[in-house]
């Protein structure tokens, strides 16, 4: 996991500080719902979202100028370092949306329970 991490770069540590508030968030709506916590996680929801596609987007211009970059100064292009950088680049919406998919689980069994006293 930390290679996976690491492979993210810099914006990762953005997708999991937000995660962890969600996540943080999302327990206090499943214990006690309130259209107060909702409007938070739903917030939050959207900005973690934005970080997500911020750092999808800023990885790939990353990979894209090393492999250009290295292009101008050997004259070789190499696809299989533009692949990687892709794999890479990809790593905080493989790591954030199945976050932001625990967390809004964890809304739609609050919002269950919230309106079904018997449980």
């Amino acid at each position: 996991m930390l290679t996976y991490i690491v492979a993210g770069g810099w914006s990762m540590f953005i997708v999991i500080g937000f995660s962890l508030v969600l996540l943080f968030a999302a327990v206090r709506f499943f214990l006690k719902a309130s259209p107060d916590r909702l409007a938070f996680v739903r917030a939050m929801t959207a900005a973690q979202v934005f970080c997500i596609v911020g750092g999808v987007a800023t990885n790939l211009t990353a990979a894209l100028w090393g492999v250009v970059r290295e292009q101008d100064k050997t004259g070789v292009f190499h696809l299989d370092w533009l692949l990687q950088g892709f794999g890479e680049a990809i790593t905080p919406a493989g790591l954030g949306f199945p976050l932001l998919a625990v967390t809004w689980l964890l809304v739609a069994i609050g919002v269950r329970r919230a309106h079904d006293v018997a449980l």
